[in-house]
């Protein structure tokens, strides 16, 4: 009697040990899953970043040649025909555009 309920007993705990082994197999899966999406996502974002930053940069720099074509008596401030942004606020913008 003792026997047949320590075999039985023991039978439970190698079809629980074999459960969570199964568990612990498709969790592992399903994390492996995560950080692949994860680093897609990583980098979705950097491509997404340089697109952006490459158009901002064009837009910026037709503005400025625009602003530097006007002549200074039809710009009602003379400075703003000389202004030039550096790129550092193209790459800046991006990123702050990224976020929204």
């Amino acid at each position: 009697m003792y026997q047949e309920g320590s075999a039985a007993a023991t039978h439970g705990t190698l079809q629980g040990d074999t459960d969570l082994q199964s568990t612990v197999e498709q969790q592992g899966s399903e994390i492996a899953s995560l950080r692949e999406q994860c680093s897609n996502h990583a980098k979705e974002r950097a491509a997404l970043k340089t697109i952006l930053d490459a158009k901002i940069k064009a837009l910026v720099d037709d503005i400025g040649q625009s602003v530097s074509d006007l002549p200074p008596e039809v710009s009602p401030h003379a400075k703003l025909a000389t202004l030039t942004l550096p790129e550092a606020c193209c790459a800046d913008l991006a990123w702050h555009c990224l976020r929204l």
